[in-house]
């Protein structure tokens, strides 16, 4: 998320608003934690949060799917392996979900073919947000979001349907000058 200029970011559900209005925690953006140079989004969930708390990203270009180029994917780092990670494509109501299988930055797949050709997403439209939930929804509930558990994600890419998408936009978070944060449930604000 190097170039974030027109890049607006939403925590919600916990994801908070890094304001101390609501004590559900953050949304901002922050440094990689192995690499001070490098810019990503932080959520910091806190013992509020819900389980399904999370961060909407809206990017400075839409998202617009093709005939061959139907997934995104995101690098993600946490300390915990075996999460769950959850990417919603806004606007057309559908999300991805898999699962982080290793402790650090993970990238992952979110691919979208099946809600294509299901027509619940239409190629050539353009999608202006996505919402990220880290630890989605865990069977621990809301008690395995009170650890003041710390995500960071940077990254997304729309690419082709392969083992490693081909960018054709990546999103980082390096230019943050006039970028907007915003949590939800419990992630809170930048």
């Amino acid at each position: 998320f190097e170039d974030s200029a027109a890049l607006t970011i939403t925590g919600f559900e916990g994801a908070g608003n890094g304001d101390g209005t609501n004590g559900w925690g953050s949304s901002e953006i922050a440094a990689d934690p192995l690499d001070s140079t490098n810019s990503v989004v932080k959520v910091t969930k806190s013992a509020e949060a819900q389980p399904w708390a999370g961060t909407t990203v809206n990017p400075d270009a839409p998202i617009v799917f093709d005939s061959t180029h139907k997934v995104l994917s995101l690098r993600v780092y946490s300390a915990e392996a075996n999460i769950p990670v959850v990417l919603k494509l806004e606007g057309a109501g559908v999300q991805v979900i898999t699962q982080k299988t290793s402790a650090g930055w993970q990238d992952l797949n979110f691919d979208f073919s099946s809600f294509i050709t299901n027509n619940q997403v239409s190629l050539n439209t353009p999608y202006d947000a996505v919402s990220v939930f880290v630890n989605f929804n865990t069977a621990e509930g809301a008690a395995a979001q009170g650890r003041g558990n710390t995500y960071y994600f940077d990254d997304l890419t729309l690419g082709q349907a392969t083992n490693a998408p081909v960018a054709l936009t990546t999103l980082d978070f390096e230019d943050s000058a006039a970028l907007t944060i915003t949590g939800f449930e419990g992630a809170g604000n930048g």
